[in-house]
């Protein structure tokens, strides 16, 4: 410092805007409080911070101050272009006593905002070794140059000021990516919860499959053959006819629970979504009219081929058809759609059938859980399994009287990560 009354204020000031800095994480409002106090102290016009795209190799205004900071927010400059290109391709400060008398300025910004820059002082900002931006003072009111001393505080001041902007981004990364609501946290907490509890049911339902078949067989055998040799007027025949439409039961259960555990893992490859539905949708409009049901499709213009299993999605898709057919007895709609939503492709199953009690929907994913008279439960039990080895997820939500939706989410994407969803392989 040139003189030493001037050093305690420059040395006050100093202290001021590195507490101000980093007071808080509102980088913006911190910003423009600090350049505020370093405008008013260097007696400047105007001042403002651009910060560097890297991927474009431009800056950008991050904040500008002074009267025609408006006029000049949407102004770029590539790198070596103008006096702050200048600074940011060599990394170096530098004080320009009087625009007009220097190559390297650029009018092209003063014509944009109507401002005259006659002198100039801008400094690399400094992160790490790495350039973030640059920092610009214009004009002293008092007319004279910007000094040594000018950049010596504003070079401090650059190199807190990025570090400053750096701690923001990290802060709003992680604020993004911790950014759970309760319910969002509950929600994936009980995914987590039900993935395990169908990966360990899966390998012990597994088990129990193979050693109940040989005993249902053989009950359903020898019953079989008593009613063969009873004779036609027999009263046990009826109780033979009980025992034998209950084996045939657990045959069929068994027969379920069997291919439920030998699902194999996706093998994706390019799979039109629309053709998958359309054989699903289309199998039996005879049968479907009779039943009083209509079904109706309608798919977003430009739907992509996505990478999937394609005979693992057409058993989901069918199993969540065949759900939505047994909850209208007495006929209905069944409306399907085919959207792209949020990075996925949404097919969403519409139904206007008898509707799930709402203290009944969390466990339609649960292992034989159902709520209707025959059947293994099954069937939303192994979409949920297929769509979540996809890397997606499936929703229910139902109003009794009104019907049900069943949105099933799958990615876009390529195949990596599929068959990951931590169901495991039973």
């Amino acid at each position: 410092m040139n003189t030493k009354t001037e050093s305690p204020r420059e040395l006050r000031t100093l202290v001021e805007l590195s507490a101000l800095i980093n007071s808080s994480l509102d980088i913006q409002s911190v910003l423009g409080h600090a350049m505020t106090c370093v405008q008013e102290f260097m007696s400047a016009e105007a001042s403002s911070i651009f910060e560097l795209d890297a991927e474009k190799g431009e800056l950008f205004f991050r904040l500008a101050l002074g009267d025609a900071a408006d006029r000049v927010k949407e102004v770029r400059l590539g790198l070596g272009e103008g006096i702050a290109g200048w600074v940011a391709e060599k990394g170096q400060p530098l004080i320009i006593p009087d625009t007009s008398r220097d190559s390297r300025f650029n009018p092209d910004v003063d014509d944009h905002s109507g401002f005259r820059t006659r002198s100039i002082l801008c400094v690399p900002m400094i992160y790490r070794g790495e350039l973030r931006g640059v920092i610009q003072v214009l004009n002293k009111r008092s007319g004279r140059e910007f000094n040594q001393d000018d950049q010596e505080i504003l070079t401090v001041l650059a190199n807190q000021i990025a570090t400053a902007i750096e701690n923001a981004r990290l802060y709003e990364r992680l604020s993004e990516r911790f950014s759970l609501t309760s319910s969002e946290l509950k929600s994936t907490q009980e995914k987590l919860v039900r993935a395990e509890r169908l990966a360990a049911l899966g390998r012990l339902s597994q088990g129990v499959a193979h050693e109940v078949r040989n005993p249902v067989m053989v009950i359903g055998g020898f019953a079989r053959r008593l009613k063969k040799e009873l004779a036609p007027s027999e009263a046990a025949l009826k109780w033979l006819d009980v025992i034998l439409a209950e084996a045939e039961r657990l045959e069929h259960m068994v027969g379920d629970i069997e291919s439920f555990c030998r699902l194999p893992a996706p093998k994706p490859r390019p799979v039109d979504v629309l053709e998958v539905l359309g054989r699903v949708l289309d199998g039996d409009r005879d049968s479907l009219a009779r039943r009083g049901v209509v079904v109706e499709m309608v798919a977003e213009e430009g739907i992509s081929p996505i990478w999937a299993d394609e005979g693992l999605l057409e058993v989901a898709f069918r199993n969540v058809f065949e759900n939505s057919l047994d909850a209208m007895p007495g006929g209905g709609t069944i409306e399907v759609s085919v959207a792209a939503r949020g990075g996925g492709l949404a097919v969403v199953f519409r139904d206007t059938g008898v509707g799930i009690a709402s203290e009944e929907l969390p466990n339609v994913f649960e292992h034989f859980y159902n709520s209707k008279n025959r059947g293994t439960g099954l069937g939303l039990t192994t979409v949920y399994r297929i769509v979540c080895d996809h890397g997606g997820d499936v929703a229910v939500s139902s109003v009794v009287g009104s019907g049900t939706e069943v949105v099933i989410t799958l990615p876009l994407g390529s195949p990596e990560g599929a068959g990951t969803s931590g169901l495991g392989r039973m």
